[in-house]
């Protein structure tokens, strides 16, 4: 383990590489009141989350292990305090580019000004929202991106009220149903919701489908995922089992001789065909159909067709060995996403080649690949028949 002087040079050395681009870039220099860095190429990003990977281990080992435990343990009250502002919109009852007092935030919300008080002055242990020196509560970069972006919204509320509350049940659904149950209603979820799975209950309740939906366009449209790298692998007709059809779209924009197929639950169906952009009309089409029954053909394709078949899947897979890194704990948060919401889980290269011998033995692996910056990988597979 490096010397914290090593590791402060580090730091010292990343920072200023990333205000030079900065400067170079004519962008001013980054705040909790504005946050810049999103402004940065793809290449600086890169030195960005080498900064934030050494700035992590550094504050660890400060820290020191006591403390990083119980930091941990007590990271859910950071939780609860950002669902009380997400709950009721704290965010978004004062004026953007001004400020609001105590009052007028407990008015307009619903909430009592004592506990409108407590929250956002926790909250700014957080930097969501600050204070001017006339006791007004003011945005910060967290606090506004609530108030006006409204993916960014549903995304925060589908990890706080959908899926975090459902997590506190992980351990008693994998005691009950044992932790390989592949049933949709035998998950944390499921013990959250009545008994319910993830997709009856969106086809049930209109509001959490929505925000659901939302956050899934949001995840999609969003740079971390680096969708940009999936674009160039599309020049054909292409069938999307992502859900209202997010990936559809984002491929349409690109490509634009490219025609695509939805194939998801009938209540997604139905709202993926109401919400579909008019310049997707006669190019994007929705068909129902459920992920674990065979497929419905109206034709059948012939021995051509099937021996030149490839499935191309984007998506998380794991490492084979351990993460240090904080920048590359995304797919091990997302490993445990899917065990909360559906008893399922994210695999290494060499699992994800066990499932689809599973499969069909005629599935071969022909490659896995990550693209530099992205948070997910496509797998491409081909047809031996």
């Amino acid at each position: 383990m490096p010397s914290l002087v090593f590791l402060a040079e580090e730091l010292l050395a990343q920072a200023r590489r990333i205000e030079e681009a900065l400067e170079q870039s004519k962008i001013s220099h980054t705040s909790f009141e504005k946050d810049t860095l999103e402004l940065l190429p793809d290449d600086i990003q890169m030195l960005r989350w080498d900064l934030v990977d050494t700035s992590h281990t550094f504050r660890q080992l400060l820290r020191g292990a006591r403390l990083s435990g119980l930091d941990i343990a007590y990271s859910w009250t950071e939780q609860l305090i950002q669902r009380i502002v997400w709950r009721y919109k704290l965010a978004s009852v004062g004026p953007i580019n001004s400020c609001a007092t105590y009052d007028e935030i407990s008015e307009t919300s619903g909430l009592g000004r004592s506990a409108v008080l407590r929250t956002i002055r926790a909250a700014m242990t957080l930097n969501i929202f600050d204070e001017s020196e006339s006791g007004k509560v003011c945005h910060t970069a967290i606090s506004r991106l609530l108030a006006t972006d409204e993916g960014y919204y549903h995304s925060v509320g589908l990890q706080l009220e959908d899926i975090g509350p459902a997590s506190l049940k992980l351990i008693e659904a994998w005691e009950k149903f044992g932790e390989d149950s592949g049933e949709p209603n035998q998950n944390a979820f499921s013990l959250n919701n009545d008994g319910r799975s993830l997709f009856t209950l969106l086809a049930e309740e209109p509001e959490r489908a929505h925000r659901f939906d939302a956050a899934m366009k949001y995840a999609v449209e969003a740079e971390d995922f680096n969708f940009s790298q999936i674009m160039k692998a599309f020049d054909r007709s292409t069938l999307d089992k992502s859900g209202s059809g997010q990936i559809s779209q984002a491929l349409g924009r690109k490509i634009q001789n490219l025609s695509l197929t939805v194939q998801e639950l009938p209540h997604v169906v139905e709202q993926g065909r109401k919400k579909l952009p008019s310049e997707f009309n006669g190019r994007i089409s929705f068909e129902a159909q459920n992920f674990m029954d065979p497929q419905q053909s109206e034709r059948a394709p012939d021995a051509y067709l099937i021996s030149r078949l490839e499935v191309l899947i984007w998506d998380s897979v794991l490492g084979d060995s351990p993460v240090k890194k904080l920048s590359g704990k995304f797919n091990l948060r997302q490993d445990f996403i899917m065990a909360t919401i559906s008893n399922g889980k994210d695999r290494s290269v060499e699992q994800f080649r066990r499932v689809l011998e599973l499969s069909d033995e005629r599935f071969v692996t022909e490659s896995i690949q990550r693209p530099e910056g992205c948070k997910l990988s496509m797998i491409e597979i081909s047809w031996n028949c």
